[in-house]
């Protein structure tokens, strides 16, 4: 007889000397990616904007796609996940763009195991 077992869908990060654990199969997760995916399109739409016809506040623009990865990883790694990440720091975009870009890589490996 055969027998069935789910896949373990947890991918474990370690972000600043911290474990945190990122699930893709939950819903909570899906939309916090799908509502950073807009933030980061109308940033860089903003962007062009600024660069274009030079309209906007850049660093406004900065602040308020920082927000939305506060609001982003809160909502795929835990409630209070950010602060733990970023206690004590200037708000700098580079370190956000690091941080998405390492869980990004993260789940992208974990997925290949999956699948």
């Amino acid at each position: 007889m055969s027998k069935f077992e789910f896949r373990n869908t947890e991918t474990l990060l370690e972000i600043e000397g911290k474990s945190f654990t990122i699930d893709m199969g939950l819903p909570e997760t899906i939309k916090s990616f799908d509502q950073l995916k807009g933030s980061t399109m109308k940033l860089l739409n903003d962007i062009n904007e600024f660069q274009e016809k030079g309209k906007g506040d850049i660093e406004k623009m900065a602040l308020t796609w920082c927000e939305s990865v506060k609001k982003a990883v809160n909502g795929f790694l835990g409630d209070g996940s950010y602060e733990q990440i970023f206690a004590g720091r200037t708000v700098n975009l580079i370190h956000h763009l690091d941080l998405l870009s390492y869980v990004i890589s993260e789940i992208d490996q974990s997925e290949k195991r999956l699948y």
